[in-house]
C-alpha cells in the first residue's frame, strides 16, 4: 500500500508545472514522499482501536482461562514463553529487513532529488513517463 501511494505521489509531482518547483523546496517534496507517506501507511496498518480491542480480548481470555482451569493456564503460559523466544528471532530478522528498507528509501530520495532538481530538463525533453 505504501509503495502505491509513493508511486502515485512521484507521478503527480513529476507532472507538475515548472513553477511549482520554483515555489516548493526540494526537501519538502522529498520529506512528503518518504516520512509523511510512511506515517499514513503506519496509521492505516495499525489502527489504534484494533490494538485496544485485541488487548481487551486477550486480558479477558486469560482471566476466563485461569478461572476455568489453572493447569491449562500453566500450559498456556509455557506456550507463551516459547512463542516469545521465537518472536525474538523474528524481531532480529525484522530489524535486518528494516535496515534494508531504509537503504532503499535513501536510494528513492536520491533519485527523487535528482529528478526534481532537474525537472526543467525532464520537462524540456518531455521525459516524464520515462522518469516515472
Amino acid at each position: 500500500m505504501s509503495a502505491e501511494i509513493r508511486d502515485d505521489y512521484f507521478a503527480k509531482i513529476v507532472k507538475k508545472n515548472v513553477g511549482f518547483f520554483d515555489v516548493t523546496k526540494m526537501g519538502q517534496i522529498i520529506s512528503r514522499q518518504t516520512d509523511d507517506i510512511n506515517l499514513i501507511s503506519d496509521v492505516l496498518a495499525n489502527s489504534f482501536n484494533v490494538i485496544v480491542k485485541s488487548l481487551c480480548y486477550s486480558i479477558l481470555v486469560i482471566v476466563i482461562l485461569f478461572w476455568i482451569s489453572p493447569t491449562l493456564m500453566g500450559i498456556f503460559l509455557a506456550g507463551l514463553f516459547v512463542l516469545s523466544m521465537v518472536s525474538g528471532g523474528l524481531r532480529r530478522k525484522t530489524s535486518m529487513l528494516n535496515r534494508e528498507y531504509q537503504e532503499q528509501k535513501g536510494k528513492l530520495a536520491e533519485i527523487s532529488e535528482e529528478v526534481f532538481g532537474n525537472i526543467r530538463t525532464v520537462k524540456a525533453f518531455h521525459n516524464e513517463s520515462a522518469e516515472i
